[in-house]
């Protein structure tokens, strides 16, 4: 049914700008951890350490201080190339529409007219683009600052020591200003709050919060007063000729990667994989649904949207995705998951739940720690149905897969059916030969032929269907689901997952950096033979 109207139409303009990057973040590209972070794995106080404009995802593009100052002072000691203006441009474009609707100039045409770009959200994400340009842009200033302080124009090498001292003396001054009156931000501009503290957090808890931020706040000053220093040492150094262009290079480089990782690790919050695996051991519900070597579903209905089950390959109608097809969004919006007949068709065997439960069809099978029903009416991976509902609309298709009168066993809601009529006495049954990601092979066997269902979640793009080898078309069956019409008699049925775009396009993509590679040899090959003269490998 789609009530909200985007699979047409796209996500709604409220919806689609709701992560955008706020103007005022710009900042935690130089001060990482300016307005907090929020990716700690604890659930204390120190979870709810940003306080910035996009909770609930990603608190920081850092790209690295020194090759965002290098980036941003390279242009103005050596005038940009021809080959750097549409890294720079571009710069600017992916800042501006990763603003979202703080500045719609260039994301409201981009969401109005561009193909594909309504259907996303979190403009903010363009950002991941950033490493690309910044980092060539960084690279090409590194080089030739290098240069300059090896032997290079007087009135650039002047430039470079007027405006890369000050650029990184500059920053380095307001690192320390913040880092000694930090504490007092709160109190001058309402720093280290957000408005939905006071009504998600207990009075008594809001002044450890603020101890909080603070502390996160003035560790990253600390973090880009130490990288300041450190570059504005080197160029110091590099300027007064105290060192080579070399060693310059070399101390950047290093300042640069040790500074990312810093920041990298603490906002991946990476833990040894023997922490993990704790998380992850059998309990004796899975060591019951495991017994089973049906396939099947699970609902966790204490604990829908969790993932966990996943990791001992027990399929899950519940869990986190964060693209979901439109069409499952749907049904559960609708309460899907409430439904029994809709339970059956997605093989929904086993119910999970701490809670006494009385439903008809589900009995209890096993209770330690949590207890688990078993569908009595749960039907297989595939069937076959002798009774078509024929539907125009996506509407129709959700409204009427939702009727209480509907008995998937029996009878198929289709989207657009073209096939042909079945028989009222259409049966037979189906055996599952393989079950893999992107191929399910099946077997068919009946005296009639009928509407063969398998309960997997209908997707067009890429996804074909033969009947013997013969190619058979796929109809969006019960909303989500799929079917093919199968003819009497025994039958091979294949459904596959075609990549072969997807290969073209990886042989594409490689071709292109084996060309790529070898035209930046080819075009510095001088360069190249004269370093490994000096090195003496030639």
């Amino acid at each position: 049914m789609d009530i909200t109207g985007d699979t047409e139409s796209g996500t709604k303009w409220d919806y689609a700008t709701a992560w955008s990057f706020h103007p005022k973040e710009t900042i935690s590209f130089i001060y990482p951890y300016f307005y907090g972070l929020q990716n700690y794995p604890t659930r204390d106080l120190k979870s709810m350490a940003y306080w910035g404009y996009m909770p609930f995802t990603q608190s920081t593009h850092y790209l690295g201080l020194l090759a965002v100052l290098i980036a941003i002072i390279a242009p103005v000691i050596t005038p940009p190339t021809p080959q750097t203006w549409p890294f720079i441009v571009g710069t600017g474009l992916i800042l501006l529409v990763g603003f979202g609707n703080y500045f719609p100039v260039l994301f409201w045409p981009l969401f109005k007219f561009a193909p594909f770009f309504s259907k996303f959200r979190v403009p903010s994400m363009i950002y991941a683009l950033l490493p690309f340009t910044v980092g060539y842009l960084a690279s090409v200033g590194l080089d030739n600052i290098m240069k300059l302080l090896n032997k290079g124009d007087k009135k650039d090498f002047q430039k470079l020591k007027k405006w890369g001292l000050r650029l990184f003396g500059v920053v380095a001054g307001f690192s320390l200003l913040f880092l000694l009156i930090g504490d007092g931000l709160s109190n001058m501009f309402g720093f280290f709050s957000h408005p939905a503290d006071m009504s998600k957090i207990r009075p008594e808890l809001l002044t450890q919060l603020k101890e909080v931020r603070v502390e996160v706040f003035q560790k990253g000053m600390l973090l880009s007063l130490m990288v300041s220093l450190l570059g504005l040492s080197a160029l110091w150094l590099g300027v007064k000729k105290h060192i080579k262009s070399t060693a310059f290079g070399v101390i950047i480089l290093l300042v640069f990667v040790a500074d990312l990782w810093i920041v990298d690790h603490e906002f991946l919050a990476l833990e040894p994989s023997k922490n993990l695996q704790r998380n992850f051991r059998k309990n004796p519900v899975v060591n019951f649904l495991k017994q089973d070597k049906d396939l099947f579903r699970i609902f966790p209905v204490d604990d829908f949207s969790s993932n966990w089950y996943g990791y001992f390959g027990l399929s899950s109608v519940g869990g986190y995705r964060a693209v979901k097809l439109r069409t499952y969004q749907d049904l559960m919006d609708v309460g899907g998951m409430n439904n029994p007949s809709v339970l059956n068709m997605l093989n929904v065997k086993y119910l999970i739940t701490k809670r006494n439960i009385q439903l008809p069809d589900f009995e209890k099978v096993f209770s330690e720690g949590q207890n688990i029903y078993q569908n009595l009416s749960v039907l297989p991976k595939a069937w076959i149905v002798p009774k078509i509902i024929a539907v125009e609309t996506q509407k129709e298709s959700l409204s009427k897969t939702m009727v209480s009168e509907f008995n998937p066993a029996v009878e198929a809601v289709v989207l657009d059916y073209d096939g042909p009529e079945l028989e009222k006495n259409s049966i037979g049954t189906v055996i599952v030969k393989k079950y893999s990601e992107n191929e399910i092979v099946l077997q068919s066997n009946s005296e009639t032929g009928g509407l063969l269902v398998l309960s997997e979640n209908y997707y067009g793009p890429g996804w074909k269907a033969t009947v013997d080898n013969h190619s058979s078309k796929i109809f969006q069956t019960n909303h989500v689901l799929r079917s093919i019409y199968v003819f009497s008699g025994v039958h091979t049925i294949i459904f596959r997952y075609d990549d072969s775009l997807y290969k073209i396009s990886r042989l594409i993509s490689r071709i292109s950096l084996g060309l790529v590679l070898l035209g930046i040899v080819y075009f510095h090959r001088k360069s190249m033979m004269l370093m490994l003269n000096k090195i003496g490998l030639k």
